[in-house]
């Protein structure tokens, strides 16, 4: 995953996110970590499960394209999963603040190790754009 700006679409979607938190801190008390888990789960489909929303897989050259944007799918279901039962547990046990972090430690830590196992696997050459930075 590399270093991209967001489009309109996603400063949209993080607007609607932090307006939806702000409107449901009212009746619960980790509704903005509610929202935000939401908004990942948006941002999580857009960027890390597929290789067609960044601008430096266009220039890599795949043995098996199909079989990369599959392990990318199974990630982002395994976060998928892992943010509706963190939204459930957050419903039940109110008690948490540190929801940012804990995604932030997911996709720095745990996200960059599996595309880079990924990449052995399946592609051959990863392009210019990587030697031009």
């Amino acid at each position: 995953m590399g270093k991209s700006r967001l489009d309109k679409q996603d400063n949209k979607i993080i607007l609607i996110t932090v307006i939806i938190g702000i409107i449901l801190e009212f009746f619960m008390e980790n509704g903005m970590n509610i929202a935000i888990l939401g908004g990942f789960i948006f941002l999580n489909h857009k960027y890390a499960a597929t290789t067609k929303n960044l601008k430096e897989y266009s220039y890599y050259k795949f043995s098996d394209e199909k079989a990369f944007n599959k392990g990318k799918k199974r990630f982002a279901l395994l976060l998928d999963i892992y943010s509706l039962i963190r939204i459930i547990s957050l419903i039940i046990m109110p008690k948490y603040h540190l929801m940012i972090v804990e995604l932030l430690a997911i996709t720095v830590i745990v996200y960059p190790p599996y595309e880079k196992y990924l990449e052995k696997k399946y592609v051959i050459d990863k392009g210019i754009y990587i030697t031009k930075n």
